[in-house]
Order: structure tokens, then C-alpha cells, then sequence
């Protein structure tokens, strides 16, 4: 039989418990701190104790060690823009990756399938997908004003479409008659510009009214010019006729002749324009001889008129007088003429004022040496003193004009090499004056056949920066042509020439309007009716916008629409038959080119790929500027 203890039988477990045993329990429970680089180590006889950890301790731990190859199933997050940091070789630095400081929303990049090919780069789908591509790059959506054709090189237009390239070539716009046109066409002709007035002088000797010098005045209206009523300057038979304007304090035109009535002696008369007429002074001579070869220009540091002949009455010795406006418009006055050539002068001569050195500069036919030589002269007063004769061609010419680059301050000469109907072709050369002489570049040649014996005609645009030449085709069937020339230094370099009328021209002429900014051309022809009649235009440079090109296009855009064009730094994949390795360059009318003008578009990587690259490298920029940088 089973006794129950007592409670005397377990009070010695319980002494103590003054309250819930549990509770009491865990008031008893103590607090272990451990700190960094310490842990709880045995001494070996079951005490614990916290105490530094040593490397040769965590050595000894076998589930401690480094593990090579960890592996982790899910996600591992690295808060508060920690970093995963991966050391170097000697442990001591380190590349590392981490978040931005602030991040509007999660994402994720999903890495390539593959490591790509040299020179690819990592490209994204727009939703976090890496892949690599090829650099086909630099390329922009735009929408299309007209259709364009896959690789086509397009223009950025002003309200942000693109067009194809567009351009025009040289040639004249519209033409207008200056003159009578009948059984005789006019001569002797000359032409200058009023800037006072700003219009257009032509002077020339009417053979349909009995020889008569007689000028018009021309206005010029955007690609037009149209002429007033013809004014008779001399009511007499002359030759030679010249006309010049003479600006400074004056502004007024000069016209001068050979007046047949007063035995062949050098006059000139003062004109007064206004509006599409002119109003004319008395004659005054400049000569008391027979001239010949009138040309004129104005010396804008003396003030002066400068009249350059051949003195028929004294052996054809080279001339020149210098003529004075006095207060009054139709009064002229002129100092004793002075000889620059003491031999015989032979052929038209020409003359122009160097506006850097304040000189002027005569060529002419030297017949004594059978050669075309220049001078040098300087205007003092009513005089004027010259330096010695420079050679400009070692053959006689026929038809030489002078004009005067402002922007690169040099003279130009173009004429016909040879003298006679037969003649030779059109050569040009640059001249830098210095001092009392001139010296002249490499002869240049604008037209390699025979020109006409009616001479050339040469102007400086000043707002082209370009020098133009007109003159008369001999080649079958006969034409009036003109072209466009460059001055680089001491050369001078022409374009393809172009038409301006479908005739043979005689006695043409080149002046430029600066107030319009643009050059006129005029001549006398012979029309199919075996009349004679006379014309002029205004000329028209070869314009292109291919200047303001942004790009090639890549692939078909239909007008209006939407697509890609490739710009710098792309690779556009629509050309064909490129040389690998060649630069190329935008010509005027789109199209692609090797000729370096200025306007690069990249370099041809294969035969159908161009990398578009439209900056000039320095040695592309001078090749360019023909050497000059």
C-alpha cells in the first residue's frame, strides 16, 4: 500500500519559491555581450568565456574557414547603397559596384546571353534586357519634307524636317536688252558701277546712230536688271569709249573717248545719273593726239581719274592722264600725261587700282619686246611716276582685263595668249604688288581653246569672294561663256565653264553691283537672224544647300513621314562601290565625292558602309584651304 508523502517530504525543493516558480526562473536568466572580432571559446574543462578570436583560432574552425565557391539560392540584399566590392590581386584595392543615392523605382538588368564581339557594345531593349550589337549608331528619327530615297544625303530644313540636298549651277538668270539691236551691233563697250546711286553703268559706241558714245543706266532686282532709256554722252563718231566712277567727294561717271570730230583726240565728259538717266557735261580733252585703247579706273586715295591709252601720234607710246572733277558736275580738268611705256603699245590695254597698296596697275601689249608686260604707278597730284616693266606672258595678247581681289588683295589679269583672229586660249594669273613693281604667280588657264579676239571681261564678287571671267567661245558652234575663279595665294584655279548665250559674243563686259551684291554680265551678239543685238543678266554662282547637311538617310521615307536618319558617329549601310578607306564629301547636288570641298560626311569602312563623320581633320582643313594653315 502506497504512502502519500507529506509536505514535509519536498519542502527541501522548494525553499525559496516565494512566488511563480517560471517567473522567478527568468529573472535568473543572465546577458552574454559579444563584441566584434571576439566570440565564446571553452577553456577545455566546460567554462565558457568571451574572448578575442586569433587567425590561428579560426584556422582551427573547421566550418570557419573561407568557402572557394559559395553558392546562393535567391535574393542577396545589399541595403543602404552598400557595395559588392571586389579586391585586386594584392587584396589592397579594390572595383566596386553600387546604387545610386536615390531611385524613383526598382529595376532590373537582365545580363547578355553571350560576351559579344570585339568592338560591340552593350545595347538595351528599353525594358532592362542587355544584349551587344554593332556600332551601327548615331542615328535620329525625323520627319521627311518630300520623299527621300534610303541613303540619300539630307539637309536639316528651319522648322526641324529633312530634305534631300538641292542645288543649281553657275550660269545667268534672266537677260535684258541694254541696246538697239539691227544691221550693226555696238562696240567699244565698257561698264562700271554708281555706288551712289546704286546702279549700273554701261557705255558704248552706237553704230546704229552714226558712232555715237552713248551710255544707259541699268538697275539691278534680285536675279534681274533692267535698263533705262540709252542717253547720247558725245553726238559724234567715237571710238575707244570708256567709263569709270568716280566716287570720294565726287560720285559721278566719266565717260572717255577718241572723238573722230576733233581729230581723234582723248576726251571725256562728266555724267550726273539719276535715276534710269544720266545727264552729260561738255567734252574736255585729256589728249591733243590720236588715242587709242581708252581704259580707266579711279584712284580712291588720290581722288583722281586714271586714264591709260596708246598715243597713235606719238609712235603708240604707252600713256596715261590724270583727271581732276572739279566743283562743278560737268567740269573735268586733267595734268600733262605722262609715258609708262616708251616703245609701242599695241592691242587693248587694262588698268586697275590696288586699294591695298594705293597703286595702280597697267598691263599691256609691249610690240617693241612681242611680249604683254605690266607696271607699276603711284598718283601724285595730277601725276603720276612708275617702277620698271614686269613680264607677264612672253607672247603678245589680245582682250586683257585686270581686276582687284579685295579679300586676298591681289590683282588678277586674264587675256587671250596671241593676237589675231586665230588667236590662243584664255590664261589668268595673280599678281601681288609691292612697291613700284608687281610679280606674278603660275599661269592658270580658264578656256584651252582659241577665245575671241573681241576680248575678255574680268570682275571681282566681293560677296562670293570669287573672280568672274566672261568671254567669247571660238570653237564651233561659237558661244559666249563664262567661269568662275578661286585666288589661293599666288594661283588661281577656274570652274568647269557654262554658257551664257548661245551665240558668239563681242566686246563683253563684267561689273559688280556691292549694293545688290551681285555681278552683271553683258556683250553684244549675233542672233540667228544675222542682226545684231545686245544683252546682260545678272549671274547666278552654283548654289546648294548641301552646307547645311545633317546626315544620311537609313532606308525609304515617304513625304511627311517618320524615320531614321544616321549622323555622327553612325554607320550608314545604304551606299554602294565606296573605296574602303576614302574620305568623301557632300557635293553641291547631294551627291557623294572624293574632291575636298570643304564639306566631309565620313570615310567609306566598306563598300557599302560609311561611317558618318563630318569633322574636318586639321590636314583635310588645310588640304582645303590650299596649304594655307
Amino acid at each position: 500500500m502506497t504512502r502519500n508523502r507529506d509536505l514535509g517530504d519536498v519542502a527541501p525543493f522548494v525553499d525559496g519559491v516565494s512566488s511563480n516558480i517560471q517567473t522567478q526562473l527568468d529573472a535568473k536568466q543572465g546577458t552574454i555581450s559579444v563584441t566584434a572580432d571576439r566570440a565564446l571559446i571553452s577553456n577545455g574543462s566546460g567554462a565558457l568565456a568571451v574572448s578575442t578570436v586569433t587567425s590561428t583560432q579560426l584556422a582551427t574552425v573547421p566550418n570557419l574557414a573561407p568557402i572557394a565557391n559559395p553558392t546562393f539560392t535567391g535574393t542577396i540584399n545589399i541595403a543602404a547603397q552598400g557595395s559588392v566590392r571586389m579586391e585586386d590581386a594584392a587584396g589592397g584595392e579594390y572595383a566596386a559596384f553600387q546604387a545610386p543615392t536615390t531611385l524613383t523605382a526598382s529595376y532590373i538588368m537582365t545580363m547578355p546571353p553571350n560576351t559579344g564581339n570585339a568592338g560591340e557594345f552593350l545595347s538595351t531593349n528599353g525594358s532592362g534586357v542587355l544584349s551587344f550589337a554593332a556600332p551601327s549608331g548615331g542615328s535620329a528619327d525625323f520627319i521627311a519634307s518630300g520623299a527621300i530615297s534610303n541613303g540619300d544625303v539630307v539637309v536639316l530644313n528651319s522648322d526641324g524636317t529633312v530634305s534631300v540636298v538641292t542645288g543649281v549651277n553657275d550660269g545667268v538668270g534672266t537677260t535684258s536688252a541694254w541696246g538697239p539691236s539691227g544691221s550693226s551691233y555696238m562696240e567699244h563697250i565698257s561698264a562700271t558701277f554708281d555706288s551712289a546711286n546704286n546702279k549700273v553703268i554701261v557705255a558704248y559706241r552706237d553704230q546704229l546712230n552714226s558712232g555715237y558714245a552713248t551710255a544707259v543706266v541699268g538697275t539691278v532686282s534680285g536675279s534681274s536688271i533692267s535698263f533705262g532709256t540709252p542717253v547720247v554722252a558725245n553726238s559724234g563718231n567715237s571710238y575707244y569709249v570708256s567709263v569709270v566712277f568716280v566716287g570720294g567727294s565726287h560720285n559721278k561717271i566719266v565717260v572717255s573717248l577718241r572723238d573722230v570730230s576733233t581729230s581723234n583726240y582723248g576726251r571725256s565728259t562728266v555724267g550726273q545719273v539719276s535715276g534710269t538717266s544720266i545727264t552729260f557735261g561738255s567734252l574736255t580733252g585729256f589728249e591733243t593726239s590720236n588715242t587709242n585703247h581708252i581704259v580707266g579706273t579711279f584712284d580712291s586715295n588720290s581722288n583722281k581719274l586714271v586714264l591709260a591709252y596708246s598715243d597713235s601720234g606719238d609712235s603708240n607710246k604707252g600713256k596715261v592722264a590724270i583727271g581732276t572733277i572739279n566743283g562743278t558736275f560737268n567740269s573735268i580738268s586733267f595734268g600733262t600725261p605722262v609715258t609708262f611705256h616708251s616703245g609701242e603699245t599695241y592691242s587693248t590695254n587694262s588698268i586697275t587700282f590696288d586699294s591695298n597698296t594705293n597703286k595702280i596697275v597697267i598691263v599691256y601689249n609691249d610690240n617693241t619686246n612681242t611680249r604683254t608686260a605690266s607696271i607699276v604707278g603711284t598718283v601724285s597730284g595730277t601725276s603720276i611716276s612708275f617702277g620698271g616693266a614686269v613680264e607677264v606672258d612672253s607672247t603678245q595678247s589680245d582682250g586683257m582685263s585686270l581686276c582687284f581681289d579685295s579679300n586676298n588683295n591681289k590683282v588678277v589679269v586674264a587675256y587671250k595668249a596671241g593676237t589675231g583672229d586665230a588667236g590662243g586660249p584664255g590664261r589668268a594669273r595673280v599678281g601681288t604688288v609691292s612697291g613700284t613693281t608687281v610679280s606674278w604667280g603660275a599661269t592658270a588657264t580658264f578656256h584651252s581653246t582659241a577665245i575671241g579676239i573681241w576680248g575678255n571681261a574680268l570682275t571681282y564678287d566681293a560677296s562670293q569672294q570669287k573672280v568672274l571671267v566672261i568671254y567669247s567661245d571660238r570653237a564651233s558652234p561659237k558661244k559666249g561663256r563664262a567661269s568662275v575663279g578661286t585666288v589661293s595665294g599666288t594661283s588661281i584655279t577656274f570652274s568647269s565653264s557654262v554658257e551664257v548665250q548661245a551665240n558668239e559674243v563681242y566686246w563683253p563686259f563684267a561689273v559688280y553691283d556691292s549694293n545688290a551684291t551681285k555681278s552683271v554680265l553683258g556683250w553684244a551678239y549675233t542672233p540667228s537672224n544675222n542682226n545684231y543685238a545686245t544683252s546682260a543678266g545678272v549671274f547666278i554662282y552654283a548654289s546648294t544647300d548641301a552646307g547645311n547637311y545633317i546626315g544620311v538617310a537609313d532606308g525609304a521615307i515617304s513625304n511627311s513621314a517618320t524615320g531614321k536618319i544616321t549622323i555622327n558617329g553612325g554607320i550608314n549601310e545604304a551606299q554602294s562601290s565606296l573605296t574602303i578607306g576614302t574620305t568623301y564629301f557632300v557635293g553641291n547636288t547631294g551627291g557623294l565625292q572624293t574632291t575636298n570641298n570643304g564639306r566631309k560626311i565620313g570615310r567609306a569602312i566598306s563598300a557599302t558602309k560609311l561611317l558618318v563623320n563630318s569633322n574636318m581633320s586639321g590636314d583635310e582643313m588645310n588640304a582645303y584651304l590650299g596649304g594655307l594653315v
